[in-house]
């Protein structure tokens, strides 16, 4: 969709844990769900947040290695460890790039 539509729909208004108060409506045989301008820059924030201390504790892991290079046993769990949290860490920056874009 690329030009901007309105539409008058029903929407329901909640108030419950984990989301808070939010909207539920249905559009195009899809329920979607709103929430305020101001909980969705946390809620960017926060993944922010997120890719950033996921991407340190992978920084750290490899100093570690470099800290600790006769002991093969750890370094080879670090290493496994590692290149698990760099898969996942590119994995969900580009999940937050195609959740901005949609």
């Amino acid at each position: 969709m690329t030009e901007h539509v309105t539409k008058d729909l029903k929407v329901t208004f909640k108030n419950a844990r984990p989301m808070g108060i939010h909207a539920t409506f249905n559009h195009d045989g899809e329920i979607w769900i709103a929430h305020s301008g101001k909980r969705d820059q946390k809620i960017w924030a926060l993944i922010d947040r997120l890719v950033g201390i996921h991407a340190a504790t992978t920084r750290d892991m490899v100093s570690w290695i470099n800290a600790r290079p006769g002991d093969t046993e750890l370094v080879m769990k670090v290493l496994e460890r590692t290149e698990r949290a760099r898969n996942l860490h590119a994995q969900l920056v580009s999940e937050k790039m195609e959740a901005g874009m949609e």
